[in-house]
């Protein structure tokens, strides 16, 4: 079930992100916070904050100023290298 949530989401991610131009005409604005390890982008519409503190996840996605995403209901992701994880 959960599994079935993200990849749902995913593509809703992904749909959002290849259409934002056709679907609000605004500036993106993008944010990084070094001290909290943090990027936010987005505008008026849609806002996605990427935490990058020994991790990489999408910690708050908001839509219309709605918080979909926030606190423990965050997007992981993984990079594998030869090295490290």
């Amino acid at each position: 079930m959960l599994v079935r949530k993200s990849i749902a989401f995913g593509f809703f991610l992904t749909f959002s992100f290849i259409n934002l131009p056709n679907i609000c005409i605004a500036q993106v604005i993008i944010k990084n916070d070094q001290r909290s390890k943090t990027i936010t982008f987005g505008n008026k519409k849609i806002k996605l904050t990427v935490d990058y503190k020994d991790k990489a996840n999408v910690a708050v996605l908001e839509v219309n100023v709605q918080k979909v995403i926030e606190g423990t209901e965050v997007i992981y992701s993984s990079i594998k290298t030869t090295s490290a994880t």
